[in-house]
């Protein structure tokens, strides 16, 4: 399987990330391999990085930085699949990462992976020592008009909130200015992304729509 930071494969009961050494995408996935260790450390609700057999959590193989972690059994949901319930079990475990002094970067529901009452989060490529503000904005756009506050009319954010409150607190006066950054980040992050050249070895399709997106990036980028 490949993803936006790393291939990854399975290998028994661990999952296994690697990277060209040197590319952005090495620098991440060992990033994230210390930081898993640091966060299980400190109890965040985490998968804790597995080491090598000479003891290394980030290995060089072939001109691969390899990492590993352990498979995660349960159930990842999107947003449109919550339930209160889980909801509500989403926050109570972001504020248990909270308490750890760091922000996940990225605490979406399908990056939580939940197995009866036990929640854990998994992709810490963007954790990092934070506000945990942030990550509350983050988590709950979907649910967040621009530039203002979480519509808590609707059950789902409501229930997060109500579950990150019970071990955490919430300043809802400091949600906007966070919405507004988050907006500023997925915007930047775009321009990164649709401006990076195709991979040749994209179908024609693919490129193509890149061509497109990486015009209208241009375009953005010339405006901001």
């Amino acid at each position: 399987m490949r993803s936006s930071a790393s291939h990854v494969f399975t290998a028994g009961d661990l999952v296994l990330r690697m990277a060209p050494l040197g590319t952005p995408q090495a620098d991440a996935v060992a990033r994230s391999a210390t930081t898993a260790g640091t966060l299980a450390a400190a109890g965040a609700p985490v998968p804790s990085s597995v080491a090598s057999l000479q003891g290394l959590l980030v290995e060089e193989v072939d001109g691969l930085v390899v990492t590993a972690l352990p498979i995660v059994p349960g159930t990842t949901y999107d947003d449109d699949e919550l339930t209160a319930d889980l909801a509500r079990l989403w926050g109570r475990t972001l504020a248990r990462f909270h308490e750890t002094g760091f922000v996940h970067g990225d605490p979406e529901p399908d990056n939580l992976v939940v197995d009866d009452q036990t929640a854990t989060f998994v992709d810490l490529d963007d954790a990092e020592r934070g506000e945990p503000v942030d990550d509350l904005a983050f988590a709950l756009r979907a649910w967040t008009p621009p530039g203002g506050l979480p519509d808590l009319s609707e059950e789902i954010p409501a229930a997060f909130l109500t579950g990150y409150q019970e071990t955490g607190h919430v300043d809802l006066a400091r949600l906007p200015a966070a919405v507004r950054g988050v907006e500023r980040r997925t915007l930047a992050s775009y321009l990164v992304h649709a401006t990076t050249p195709a991979d040749p070895d994209w179908p024609d399709w693919a490129r193509r729509l890149h061509s497109v997106l990486s015009k209208r990036a241009t375009e953005l980028g010339a405006v901001l």
